[in-house]
């Protein structure tokens, strides 16, 4: 997308909505699973927020334009995400204070398994990825 950029982490939040992802049918809704591999952008005809934008719960974790301290402990939501410690990861806490760089945030959770668990979830925001993280399980998306 020629002059996109990343959103903030405010824009992703405005763009996914609020509803939780539900469950993984396998076919139409999001891509939650930990047990999937990830899709097509937009195969999942269900997993789609109230602006029109696909898969921004599960499928693969999406890079943010905002920055923190590169966290150290991932003590989840508890309650707050839903009832569920396991839908949505929170990985902001602690400050890593050998590790030299700052990290980048990430949103929406991807299908991998963490802690034997699908880490999806609109609330799903983790922050121990350095910038120079490459990988199956992160994406993004341009916006204007």
């Amino acid at each position: 997308m020629s002059g996109g950029r990343l959103p903030t982490n405010q824009e992703w939040q405005a763009a996914a909505g609020t509803p939780a992802p539900g469950t993984d049918n396998g076919t139409t809704d999001c891509n939650v699973s930990a047990a999937a591999t990830a899709v097509a952008t937009g195969a999942r005809t269900g997993c789609v927020s109230a602006w029109g934008a696909f898969d921004m719960v599960g499928n693969v974790n999406e890079w943010v334009a905002d920055w923190m301290p590169t966290s150290t402990a991932c003590p989840g939501w508890a309650t707050f995400s839903g009832g569920s410690t396991t839908s949505n990861s929170m990985c902001l806490a602690g400050a890593d204070t050998i590790t030299p760089a700052p990290a980048a945030l990430v949103r929406g959770g991807g299908y991998q398994a963490v802690g034997g668990d699908a880490n999806a979830g609109i609330f799903t925001v983790i922050g121990f990825f350095g910038p120079q993280t490459g990988n199956a399980v992160i994406g993004f998306r341009c916006g204007r």
